[in-house]
């Protein structure tokens, strides 16, 4: 009779699997390691395309609204992308037609008018060691404020001598980002079905739900920043040129832009207006210093929740944590597409993790059904 029972594995056999399978683990999470550092570094290296991106799809989610409603009256989808784009690409065409000739030219003048400032600046120096001999502490504030403006002086200089590579790059950039928003718009359609079908299928009606909600969001928010910023830019220059500055186009553009960055940006736009206006005199620097601040108390009361509503629904405390996390992370970009980030992260923490947690607590009362079906009897 032959015996059933299994030839038993010799100690070494046994011991050269155990040793494969652990070589064949470390290997497995050495090349693990490599390919994630690897994926680290490209992410860095191809951050300001990264940033385009985002950029690109905050333009195409504020024009899905309007594309919508333009479908809604019966016109073809390609054809309301097509109408809305050739709006967008028209006002920026005029913008630039009607503000780089006298741009470039004020920014010239700002320039010959440097020597005129500097003696300013020095009738103003005369008065401040006039108060330093009575005020000795005074010298240290005297160092630090030179050093200040120095480095100011040297960084806008820097910058007015390349205003018209800054100003080819920056055409270049707003047609890359128009370019990349319409191809995102038009294969949208496209993309959807492919990308869900790698979702399994009992989520995606909750992914799609937090998409939608995303989009809803990053657009709102897009369009409220457009008419905000117009709406200072335009505040601002209108007091600039009453007030008679010849560089008031360039200061209210700035004023304009610096209100894409929440908090900070009014501020560090503030500063830049009293530099601008400060050869004007004391009462030119205090009548624009009021009416920024009253633009500004205007648009956190009233223009703010009126255009804005409920839409952009970001704490102010996450905003300004967001932005200075941006700006430590990736600079002046970081701080551009701080919110906008931290509305989408928003979103996937309310729509997805909170009720992921409700679930883990037996609270499913207080899950939101998002898939359409009815709960199951208890």
């Amino acid at each position: 009779m032959h015996s059933n029972a299994q030839t038993p594995v010799p100690n070494d056999e046994h011991h050269s699997r155990f040793d494969s399978r652990m070589v064949s683990s470390i290997y497995f999470a050495l090349m693990l390691v490599v390919f994630s550092v690897l994926a680290l570094w490209i992410l860095v290296k191809l951050q300001t395309l990264l940033v385009l991106i985002f950029v690109a799809l905050l333009i195409a989610t504020s024009l899905a609204g309007p594309v919508r409603k333009i479908e809604s009256w019966g016109i073809p989808r390609a054809i309301s992308i097509l109408l809305n784009f050739l709006l967008v690409a028209g006002l920026v065409v005029g913008i630039i037609w009607f503000t780089v000739p006298p741009l470039v030219g004020q920014v010239t003048e700002a320039v010959a008018s440097i020597p005129d400032r500097i003696n300013q600046f020095e009738q103003l120096q005369v008065r401040f060691n006039e108060l330093e001999e009575q005020y000795p502490v005074l010298t240290e504030v005297e160092n630090r404020g030179t050093e200040y403006v120095g480095g100011l002086l040297e960084t806008v200089t820097e910058t007015i001598v390349a205003l018209p590579a800054i100003i080819t790059l920056l055409i270049f950039i707003i047609t890359s980002l128009l370019t990349l928003s319409f191809l995102m718009l038009m294969t949208w359609s496209t993309i959807k079905p492919a990308a869900f079908r790698l979702i399994a299928p009992q989520h995606r009606a909750v992914t799609e739900h937090v998409l939608v909600t995303a989009g809803e969001r990053l657009g709102a928010y897009v369009r409220a920043k457009v008419i905000i910023s117009t709406i200072v830019g335009v505040w601002m220059y209108i007091t600039l040129l009453l007030l008679g500055s010849p560089i008031a186009l360039l200061v209210s553009i700035l004023a304009g832009l610096f209100e894409i960055i929440p908090r900070i940006g009014p501020l560090i736009a503030r500063a830049f207006i009293v530099i601008a206006v400060l050869p004007l005199g004391w009462r030119a620097v205090v009548i624009a210093f009021i009416s920024h601040m009253v633009i500004d108390t205007i648009k956190g009361s009233w223009l703010s929740p009126l255009i804005e509503g409920h839409q952009v629904e970001v704490h102010p405390l996450t905003a300004f944590i967001a932005v200075l996390a941006g700006a430590l992370l990736m600079g002046w970009m970081g701080a551009l597409i701080a919110v906008p980030t931290a509305a989408v992260v928003q979103v996937i923490v309310e729509e997805v993790v909170i009720p992921w947690r409700l679930r883990q607590l037996g609270d499913l009362e207080s899950v939101p059904n998002l898939t359409g079906e009815s709960p199951p009897d208890s």
